[in-house]
């Protein structure tokens, strides 16, 4: 159950840094439309690939969240086995 666990933490981890990354990205091309104003040439692609990132973002928040309940749920069996271990 422990090295199940350790799994559920390093896909977390892993999960958490593609977050990051996107909205490290979804940050950067604001900064650009919002230099370039919506007369950029390229505000149509950039706002496309915004709306691309932020179901990107959505998607990752989902597994995360689903991933931090199956941690929860591990966490509290753990507790559990170690109290029954100790009557």
């Amino acid at each position: 159950m422990v090295c199940y666990h350790d799994s559920l933490l390093a896909k977390k981890k892993v999960l958490s840094d593609s977050l990051a990354q996107v909205d490290k990205k979804a940050k950067n091309l604001l900064e650009v439309l919002s230099e370039g104003g919506a007369q950029n040439n390229r505000a149509g692609h950039i706002t496309r690939e915004l709306d691309s990132l932020e179901l990107q973002a959505k998607q990752l928040r989902t597994e995360i969240e689903t991933i931090e309940f199956e941690i929860n749920g591990l966490e509290n069996k753990i507790i559990s086995a170690e109290m029954i271990r100790e009557m």
